[in-house]
């Protein structure tokens, strides 16, 4: 996973798929992806949205999933 410099960029789009449950448990990898701030539009496929919803970037707002993973983004989000 590359985690350079985040600021030259305008849009974020997080993947979801294999890898997204370990990238969950990776503090260093959430701090990072958190370092974008809400000024810039960010966004997710499938379970990427579960690394949004660790990140804080879901709070109290509505999100979806893979059907699959809607219960783990539940307690991330406002609304699944």
């Amino acid at each position: 996973v590359v985690r350079g410099d985040l600021s030259q960029y305008d849009l974020l789009v997080v993947p979801g798929g294999l890898g997204a449950d370990e990238l969950r448990a990776d503090a260093e990898f959430i701090a990072w992806l958190a370092s974008w701030g809400a000024e810039r539009p960010i966004a997710s496929v499938c379970s990427g949205a579960l690394l949004l919803g660790e990140a804080g970037f879901l709070r109290g707002l509505p999100a979806t999933t893979h059907r699959s993973r809607r219960e783990q983004l539940r307690p991330l989000c406002g609304e699944v």
